[in-house]
C-alpha cells in the first residue's frame, strides 16, 4: 500500500509538470498572459485534485525580484496548499545571462534534502521560466550551488523528469548534544527521496541542517560541506570539506560527540554498518585526541 501512494505521488507530480509544459511555460511568452506561483498540494488535497502542484494567478510587477519574492512569502490563503521552500528564505541575488537565470537563496533553503529539495526546485523553476527571457534556472545559495544535486540547472523538462521519479521514504535516528549536557539525543526522522537520492547523504545534510525537536542542539560547523558519500557493502565513505578538521573541539569528550553522532546516525540506516571519513579526499586517521584509523560503527570508536 505505501509502495503504492508513492508510485500515486510521483505520477501525479509528473501530471502537473506535463500540465505546465502543455499550458502555463508555454503560453506565459505570449504578450498578456499572465503569470502563476507555483506550491505544492497537501496530501488529502492532492488525492482530491489529482495533482501534486497546483499554481496560484500572480498580478504583480513582471519582474525576476517581484515573482521570485512572492513565491517565497507563501500562499496568501492556504486551500491545501504549503510552499516546500522553508520560512525565512530570501532572494540574495540574482542574474540573467543567455536565457539562464541565477538566483541566490538564502541558507535555509540548503536545509532541504530528498524530495523536499525537489519540489522546492520544482516551484522555482515553474515559477521563473513563465518569464519572458528565462529558459532555464540555477539555484545556489549564499553563492555556492548544492552539491547533492544531480543537476543544478533546471528548465521545464528537467522539471518533468523530476516528477516522474519514484519516491521512498526512509527512516534515520539522528544523533544531537542535549541541550547544556555533555551526552547524545536523538530524533526519529522521516526522509523523503527520490529513488536515486543517497540516504547517507541526506542523513548527513539533515545533521547539518540540525535538529527539530527540542532540547537537541546540533554538533556540526555551521560552513562544514559534504563532498561527497558512497556506501558499499556496508561500509560508508564520508568526504567533507576542511571545515571539519579547522573546527575541532578542544576537548576529546566533546570530539567524541562529533564523531559518534556522525557514526550513530549514518549507522541508524539498514544498509550501513560501518563509517569511514575523509576530509578533502584525504583519509582522516586522527580527529583531535581520537584515533579513527579503524572504520567507525555505532558504538564508540
Amino acid at each position: 500500500m505505501v509502495h503504492t501512494v508513492k508510485r500515486m505521488v510521483s505520477a501525479l507530480l509528473a501530471a502537473a509538470v506535463w500540465a505546465v509544459c502543455l499550458t502555463g511555460c508555454a503560453g506565459s511568452e505570449e504578450h498578456g498572459q499572465p503569470l502563476s506561483l507555483w506550491f505544492y498540494n497537501r496530501r488529502e488535497q492532492m488525492l482530491m485534485t489529482g495533482s501534486a502542484l497546483r499554481p496560484v494567478r500572480y498580478t504583480g510587477p513582471e519582474t525576476v525580484a517581484d515573482l521570485c519574492g512572492a513565491l517565497l512569502e507563501g500562499p496568501a490563503e492556504s486551500g491545501g496548499l504549503v510552499s516546500p521552500i522553508p520560512e525565512g528564505t530570501r532572494l540574495l541575488g540574482w542574474r540573467l545571462e543567455e536565457g539562464e537565470l541565477t538566483l541566490d537563496l538564502s541558507q535555509p533553503y540548503g536545509d532541504l534534502v530528498g524530495i523536499d529539495l525537489t519540489l522546492a526546485d520544482c516551484c522555482l523553476a515553474l515559477t521563473m521560466t513563465q518569464l519572458a527571457g528565462v529558459e532555464q534556472v540555477r539555484i545556489t545559495v549564499n553563492g555556492r550551488e548544492l552539491p547533492e544535486r544531480d543537476r543544478q540547472v533546471f528548465s521545464s523538462q528537467d522539471v518533468m523528469r523530476s516528477g516522474e521519479a519514484e519516491l521512498r521514504q526512509v527512516t534515520a535516528c539522528l544523533y544531537f548534544r542535549r541541550a547544556g549536557g555533555e551526552d547524545l539525543g536523538f530524533e526519529r526522522r522521516r526522509l523523503q527521496l527520490n529513488r536515486e537520492d543517497s540516504a547517507a547523504q541526506a542523513v548527513v545534510q539533515a545533521l547539518l541542517a540540525g535538529p527539530q525537536e527540542e532540547g537537541l542542539e546540533g554538533l556540526l560547523p555551521g560552513d562544514l560541506e559534504v563532498l561527497g558519500v558512497r556506501v558499499e557493502r556496508g561500509m560508508c565513505t564520508l568526504n567533507l570539506s576542511g571545515a571539519f578538521t579547522q573546527h575541532i573541539p578542544d576537548s576529546r569528550e566533546e570530539q567524541l560527540l562529533v564523531v559518534v553522532s556522525l557514526a550513530e546516525s549514518l549507522c541508524s540506516l539498514e544498509e550501513v554498518e560501518q563509517v569511514r571519513l575523509l576530509v578533502e579526499g584525504q583519509r582522516l586517521t586522527a580527529y583531535g585526541a581520537l584515533d579513527l584509523s579503524q572504520p567507525l560503527t555505532a558504538v564508540e570508536p
